[in-house]
């Protein structure tokens, strides 16, 4: 299962904001039958992590409609937040943020937030940094205002520069989460987002 959360992280280009079709519909297969078949073995405690996993993985490949069948069934914070990414990638950033509001507050927020101010200590670009300041401007991680930012430049402003940034928010975002899930399914070996992250350029 680690190589295809390998080959989802390493995929070029990364991943749209708003992507309108599934990246790979073999893979998509693939993923419904490895991951699918691993989450219902899994036990009652860990089973809806597994299958948050399984939701992740799908939303990863843009096979929007698959992940949001599995996460709107996953009444835990996890499964909220996947059906939360759905929603923004679909454009439904209203019905986002109510999702958003449905996880609480989450372990991988905190993650989340340090991975942007990396970011903004590198960034040179004035109209960017701007961006990240203002997602990391409150002491917690405020998803709706990744949300806004992202409504804002995939509905209007169309900035390159700043739509590239917050793809690599979102990867950071749903790489982070993944882990999550599959640390709380119970699984021994990890997910390295180091090796992955070397994958993004």
């Amino acid at each position: 299962m680690i190589d295809l959360v390998q080959r989802l992280a390493g995929r070029k280009p990364i991943q749209s904001l708003k992507p309108v079709t599934v990246w790979d519909a073999e893979l998509d297969d693939t993923i419904k039958m490895v991951v699918g078949e691993w989450a219902e073995r899994k036990e009652a405690g860990n089973h809806s992590h597994a299958l948050s996993v399984l939701s992740g993985m799908h939303l990863w490949n843009d096979s929007l409609d698959a992940s949001h069948t599995i996460s709107q069934n996953l009444h835990t914070p996890s499964g909220s937040y996947w059906h939360a990414i759905m929603h923004r990638m679909e454009g439904d950033y209203w019905n986002s943020k109510y999702w958003y509001n449905r996880v609480g507050k989450h372990p991988v927020f905190s993650e989340l937030s340090g991975y942007v101010k990396e970011l903004l200590a590198e960034e040179k670009s004035g109209r960017v940094r701007a961006e990240l300041e203002a997602l990391v401007r409150t002491v917690e991680w405020d998803p709706n205002r990744f949300v806004d930012a992202v409504e804002r430049q995939v509905e209007k402003e169309r900035d390159e520069a700043v739509i590239a940034v917050l793809e690599r928010v979102q990867w950071c975002e749903t790489a982070l989460l993944l882990r999550y899930c599959y640390r709380a399914a119970g699984e021994g070996a990890d997910i390295d987002l180091n090796d992955i992250e070397s994958e993004l350029v």
